[in-house]
């Protein structure tokens, strides 16, 4: 079975790099950044990358987060 990780603020620089190894290593890899353009950007640079913009400051925004990860993992089983 695969390793699930959540990156935060992982679309940019090291958090993007530990992305891609996660990736490059089987891993099913989320990441959510606060850069409204930088999660897309991430998600056509890393094939398999699920991406999120969100505010850890913002708990609305952590909620609608998790729950959209809990659904990609429901949706790979």
């Amino acid at each position: 079975m695969a390793h699930r990780v959540l990156i935060t603020a992982g679309a940019t620089g090291i958090g993007r790099e530990i992305a891609i190894a996660f990736a490059n290593n089987g891993a099913q890899v989320f990441v959510c950044d606060i850069d409204a353009e930088a999660p897309d950007r991430a998600a056509k640079e890393v094939p398999g990358l699920i991406t999120k913009v969100c505010d850890v400051l913002n708990r609305k925004q952590v909620e609608e987060m998790l729950c959209i990860r809990r659904m990609a993992k429901c949706r790979r089983n």
